[in-house]
């Protein structure tokens, strides 16, 4: 089963994350190998039953209409690609923030109310920010380096997130973070989110921090190569035998979008993840056979991971 850590026991809702990431992760799959392998984790009448059972209806509760929804960081893998498309699909009103005017364009042709802004400026996020009910955050700057990296960036600039979303009344903030951080994690930006998760449960707003595992949507092309540089064979990091949890993008989108129609959801923290534990070794595996390819493998020496990690850092 998933995993669904709540600071308040809901049975409904622990069932509600079973069936979200058994179902989502299966579709995942299967759009990601042009397979039917992953639909076969969850029948249809199965999902369906167990929706009515623990929602009273087999449709995630949509957002309601009338609050304005401001997204940070529009411009993201999951904020782009998923959230803010599902939201504005289901009418709610949203405002797309991000740095960088040109990507926030194909959101304002979808509907979006799009703001370009500095989390960095305060000023731009209190203008951002004002006529805003809930906000959903995954701005993270894990890509840049020198005066722009995250252990400059981050840290700052939620800071100024929340004071402008509390001087505005913002009534909620979901932070997206990742499960299984901790103060003294090996990598850097992990750290720091574990820093920032504090920045939010410390805040004056009422807050959820959403902790996904791992994308499945990440790991299929760090495995197998994205666009034209995909592979035949899966590149395995050290001996791949330590299990792992993956979860799909849309899954984590779905899990937004129903915290985000429930305000008893509050000041919580939400682990998520998929239907079960798997090595690299296993994931490539399932990735091969549902795509009919030979199960061909290279490694990369744990030795060398180390070197790597010495020389390749995010700042």
């Amino acid at each position: 089963v998933s995993l669904h850590q709540r600071s308040k026991a809901r049975s409904r809702a622990a069932l509600v994350t079973i069936v979200f990431a058994a179902a989502a992760t299966g579709h995942m799959i299967d759009r990601a190998l042009g397979t039917r392998l992953g639909s076969a984790l969850v029948a249809p009448e199965v999902l369906e039953s167990i929706f009515e059972a623990a929602l009273g209806s087999n449709v995630v509760p949509a957002v309601a209409p009338s609050l304005a929804l401001a997204i940070v960081a529009a411009v993201g893998l999951l904020s782009l690609g998923v959230i803010v498309r599902r939201l504005l699909g289901a009418g709610v009103p949203v405002r797309a923030l991000g740095r960088n005017r040109d990507k926030l364009e194909s959101l304002a042709a979808l509907g979006a109310d799009t703001v370009a802004c500095d989390m960095l400026d305060r000023a731009t996020l209190d203008r951002a920010c004002a006529d805003v009910s809930q906000i959903v955050s995954t701005a993270n700057g894990i890509m840049g380096s020198g005066g722009g990296s995250p252990q400059r960036v981050d840290e700052p600039a939620y800071v100024n997130l929340i004071s402008a979303a509390a001087a505005q009344g913002v009534q909620r903030l979901v932070y997206v973070s990742a499960r299984g951080l901790t103060a003294d994690s090996i990598v850097d930006f992990f750290r720091i989110k574990h820093r920032i998760e504090g920045t939010v449960r410390g805040s004056a707003i009422p807050w959820v921090i959403l902790r996904p595992s791992a994308f499945i949507d990440v790991w299929i092309d760090v495995i197998m190569g994205e666009g034209s540089r995909r592979s035949t064979v899966a590149t395995v990091f050290g001996p791949g035998t330590q299990a792992g949890n993956y979860i799909a993008i849309d899954d984590v989108a779905a899990f937004v979008q129903a915290i985000l129609a429930d305000p008893s959801v509050c000041n919580e923290i939400v682990d998520i993840g998929g239907p079960s534990e798997v090595s690299l070794l296993e994931f490539s595996r399932l990735i091969q056979r549902g795509s009919n390819l030979p199960e061909k493998r290279r490694h990369i020496p744990t030795a060398v991971l180390a070197v790597g990690r010495r020389v390749v850092r995010p700042f």
